[in-house]
């Protein structure tokens, strides 16, 4: 079971060019990054938050622990606005307290303020932690994989040789999450599919060191993806069943 947040802990918007530099510090600290990296700095921030973007900060005595970051977007397609989440960063010695889960109600909470319905975000899909709290806990979906989204260009924790990423959308007037079984597992990458559902087996630790074996398994798991979202699918869960591999468990849009 996870540690209780701690008890003195305020969540807030946070839009004070000093404040904003606490996030800049608190990221460069988090990702292990040089000072001065430039991937972020105060004066974006401040760009962000001064033109309908949400930052909002976790604060214990005054002393930021999280923060998440996210920017006012247009889907041209859809008509529709909403917010996408770029960051969501706590410090290491609050990690698995339940602080960012904070940070998305306080950000989901933000954009309901200004009338926008959904936020969206793109995961790592082999980060299976992460991966279950994006969709058991807040009740997101992965609606699409994008392939090596932003290079591979790397910095600080963030080096890797792909950056395959899953566009989460959550919709922000739902606060419950579905409750579906995940199908029983087969072997690494397969694809199963039963009773109106889909599931993608996927291994319990992330696949980024270069070894053939495994490029072998992320190329068989990321192929699932690609099938099952060319079906129109959405991943709506992701579950650990055994101490090596997880169950992506996927619904047609629209399964009530």
């Amino acid at each position: 079971m996870a540690a209780a947040a701690p008890p003195d802990l305020v969540v807030r918007g946070v839009t004070s060019p000093h404040e904003l530099d606490m996030c800049v510090r608190l990221y460069e600290e988090v990702f292990h990054l040089g000072p001065g990296d430039g991937s972020l700095n105060t004066r974006l921030l401040v760009g962000i938050v001064r033109n309908s973007g949400i930052v909002v900060g976790a604060f214990v005595e005054g002393r930021m622990i999280g923060f998440a970051l996210s920017f006012l977007a247009f889907d041209a397609e859809r008509q529709v606005q909403y917010q996408y989440s770029q960051l969501a960063v706590v410090a290491e010695s609050t990690q698995s307290r339940g602080v960012g889960r904070l940070l998305k109600i306080a950000q989901r909470d933000a954009a309901r303020a200004m009338g926008i319905t959904e936020m969206h975000w793109a995961f790592d899909p082999f980060q299976v932690r992460n991966a279950h709290f994006n969709l058991n806990v807040l009740g997101a979906r992965a609606v699409s994989l994008e392939r090596n989204l932003y290079g591979t260009h790397g910095h600080g924790l963030d080096v890797e040789n792909t950056t395959d990423r899953l566009r989460a959308v959550w919709d922000l007037t739902n606060s419950s999450s579905r409750v579906v079984e995940p199908v029983a597992a087969g072997p690494l990458g397969s694809v199963t599919l039963a009773g109106g559902h889909a599931s993608l087996v996927v291994p319990m630790v992330s696949v980024r060191q270069p070894d053939e074996s495994q490029f072998q398994v992320r190329h068989e798991v990321l192929e699932g993806f690609d099938e099952l979202f060319a079906q129109g699918l959405v991943a709506v869960r992701c579950d650990r069943v055994s101490d090596d591999r997880a169950v992506y468990t996927f619904e047609g849009v629209g399964t009530t």
